[in-house]
């Protein structure tokens, strides 16, 4: 089991450290952006954009549902797990929703749409999609306290059928939310190839700077953006830890206790400097001992705040929701007794020879990045979506990758080998002249494969 071993001085840095665990604000998201889709144009600058909105958020002491490319299941999931948030035990005090990516409307009715979305029939149009009304009556149930952002502006989208077209027709906000649009039902806008676009720059900078009231964020979007429903909200979606929220009226403070202290426990607990690698083995271990922390990411979060008082509560101690040096070190001990011991590994050195790894295998095909573009050029023409194609093995590549070679019963390692490199190439060949044909590694295998 890991040990945790903190120590040292450093400023605050984040915002959820420094509530009191008695006014811990249980702050929800759902965070998603589809960018590498099968059927469509790449919807440009999705990824960018959801990972700043969802780290920005996440920062502030949200809990964050997220995900990147999600297929129909993905979706599904993301949202499933969001509404479980919205159903537990917890009070919901703020709530965001951001989704970048293609849209589709079909009759009056709008879609968030997946990765591998299908528009050749109503069908798929109607059964592949997740209709926003759906996230709206989500964002519904905490009216005053929800705010959904919205980018299915993007110019090249889905192509327009008779049953449906690309983008959002009208929308219509529940009772006490506010909608925030990339742009005017109907219409799209151009945008970076590459980082952030405008309206997520917007999103992080105003929306989410702190002490920022929705209503004023409203006022200082650009020309492009539509926002529909409770455009004067007083909501400030990541309030000042000590200064006054802009905007806010004056309060008469004249019979007003003092305002408390920062918490003492916050104060001790930054103190102990713990990196996010630290706090990601702290929530692994409170997970060992059987306290649900939510996520292991290495962000203190109200779950991970609500595991650690079950966990203190448990011991005896006072349940402040935050750590000490002391409850560091008790919390290594018990984790480490609770983790099974390791199997004993057999001796084989007489009985098997020893085989390479998948990353050892792929190492000796000696790819260049030419050859790597060109084998994810592939992978993406034959449906399985490599993420971004720039000729890198990233962790999309990997699960296109595994995909393909669980379709195709090989092993599925996430790694190429000889046959998954050549039975791609072979399914490939002469499939679109955009793909290259990659460098020496590549074309020694299309040369055996003419033999």
């Amino acid at each position: 089991m890991k040990q945790l071993m903190p120590l040292g001085l450093a400023s605050v840095t984040s915002f959820a450290l420094l509530l009191p665990a008695t006014v811990m604000a249980a702050d929800v998201a759902l965070v998603i952006g589809n960018q590498d889709y099968r059927n469509a144009p790449e919807a440009v600058s999705a990824r960018a954009d959801t990972r700043a909105v969802a780290d920005a958020l996440a920062e502030h002491g949200y809990e964050v549902i997220s995900g990147t490319d999600l297929d129909r299941a993905g979706m599904r999931a993301r949202i499933t797990e969001f509404t479980a948030l919205l159903d537990g035990d917890e009070a919901v005090d703020r709530l965001v929703v951001f989704y970048s990516g293609h849209t589709l409307t079909s009759d009056g009715v709008n879609y968030l749409t997946p990765v591998d979305q299908g528009n050749a029939s109503l069908v798929e149009t109607m059964m592949d999609g997740v209709p926003l009304d759906l996230v709206l009556r989500l964002a519904g149930r905490e009216p005053g306290e929800a705010v959904v952002f919205l980018d299915g502006a993007q110019l090249d989208g889905f192509e327009a059928e008779g049953f449906a077209a690309p983008g959002l027709s009208d929308i219509e906000a529940p009772d006490g939310v506010l909608v925030v649009s990339a742009a005017a039902p109907g219409r799209a806008i151009a945008r970076r190839a590459t980082g952030q676009s405008d309206f997520g720059r917007s999103v992080v900078d105003g929306f989410l700077a702190p002490g920022i009231r929705v209503g004023t964020a409203v006022g200082n979007l650009d020309s492009a953006a539509w926002v529909t429903g409770d455009t004067g909200s007083g909501l400030v979606l990541t309030p000042e830890t000590a200064e006054r929220v802009t905007d806010r009226p004056e309060a008469d403070t004249s019979d007003a206790p003092e305002t408390a202290s920062p918490d003492p426990g916050a104060a001790a607990e930054q103190r102990l400097d713990l990196t996010r690698a630290e706090r990601r083995t702290f929530q692994e271990n409170l997970t060992v001992l059987g306290h649900d922390t939510r996520g292991v990411e290495g962000i203190f979060g109200p779950g991970t705040r609500t595991a650690l008082r079950q966990w203190q509560a448990a011991n005896d101690l006072p349940e402040t929701g935050y750590l000490t040096s002391a409850q560091v070190a008790l919390l290594n001990q018990q984790a480490d007794a609770a983790a099974p011991a390791p199997e004993p590994q057999a001796d084989t050195s007489e009985t098997e020879p020893t085989r390479p790894d998948p990353a050892v295998k792929e190492a000796a095909l000696d790819l260049s990045k030419a050859d790597r573009l060109s084998i994810e050029q592939r992978l993406d023409v034959l449906g399985f979506a490599p993420g971004r194609k720039d000729g890198t093995f990233d962790g999309d590549t990997r699960r296109a990758i595994e995909d393909y070679q669980r379709s195709r019963d090989h092993a599925a390692t996430g790694y190429l080998d000889r046959p998954t490199a050549a039975s791609v190439m072979q399914e490939t060949r002469g499939a679109s002249d955009d793909i290259i044909e990659g460098a020496e590694a590549l074309v020694d295998i299309l040369r055996s494969l003419d033999k």
